[in-house]
């Protein structure tokens, strides 16, 4: 799995979260490079929305990836209203390459720059453990996805920054 948790540490706290529950490894977009990607038989990517889109690490290594290698992928973030739409460009790309996307999964997190600092930020208690339980949820409900074949759910790459 692939992560980039920037400021506050709100979406390697739903990465950790989903690594435990897979028993996944964990690395940085730094340690990432395709031929650690074929190793693995799931891929998950994942950042912070910043001005509505994920990190541009987590797109560079998506743009890294092969042609054709059609590992199942998932992809996850963090926002301050959890929304999924900043993961289009990236589940986009990830079909023109022929990675089939198999879930994703988004919370609120904290958010505190500018203004806000002054009354202690937006969403100051998020992720908070209901949204950590739903996210290793969310990573189980994965391994049970017709297209993760049975016999390789102890291999996945979960990345973080």
């Amino acid at each position: 799995m692939v992560c980039v948790s920037k400021h506050l540490g709100n979406t390697l706290k739903v990465a950790n979260a989903i690594a435990t529950a897979l028993k996944a490894d964990l690395i940085s977009p730094a340690e990432f490079s395709p031929e650690l990607a074929a190793t693995y038989d799931l891929l998950g990517f994942g950042s912070g929305v910043y001005r509505q889109q994920l990190d541009g690490k987590i797109k560079e290594v998506v743009s890294w990836l092969p042609e054709g290698d059609s590992k199942p992928v998932f992809v996850f973030s963090t926002s301050i209203f959890g929304v999924k739409e900043p993961h289009q460009e990236i589940k986009d790309r990830l079909a023109e390459i022929h990675y089939p996307v198999i879930g994703e999964f988004s919370c609120p997190g904290k958010i505190s720059y500018s203004f806000t600092k002054v009354f202690g930020g937006l969403n100051p208690t998020r992720p908070n453990t209901s949204d950590l339980d739903e996210a290793a949820f969310f990573a189980k409900g994965l391994l049970n996805n017709p297209i993760f074949n049975e016999a390789d759910k102890n291999k996945s790459l979960l990345d973080k920054n």
